[in-house]
């Protein structure tokens, strides 16, 4: 399972970009809809985890920024220039900075 994990990771990021695309195509900067969900919220999260936000937004001790940088090829090849702009987005419109860890 946890060799296959990286390319199961990629095959739901693409989705969301997919989404993200359909989505933006239609005029709108969310995920689903017009406004704000929780699928917005949880990928600027989980995003964190696989591209952490800059120092000045997320401060934390530099082993720790370096495990959550640490991902996969597979993975990284799938974190997509608008994925992540929409993920400093959600934190710029609707979630508190700079996060505290």
């Amino acid at each position: 399972e946890a060799d296959r994990a990286p390319v199961a990771i990629a095959k739901v990021l693409q989705r969301l970009a997919a989404k993200l695309a359909e989505r933006a195509a239609a005029g709108s900067r969310f995920m689903i809809g017009d406004r704000l969900c929780a699928l917005d919220i949880y990928w600027a999260a989980f995003a964190g985890m696989i591209a952490p936000l800059s120092e000045d937004r997320c401060p934390m001790p530099d082993y720790l920024r370096a495990s959550y940088g640490t991902v996969e090829p597979a993975v990284a090849e799938a974190i997509t220039p608008e994925l992540l702009a929409h993920r400093d987005f959600i934190y710029d419109e609707f979630l508190e900075l700079p996060v505290r860890i």
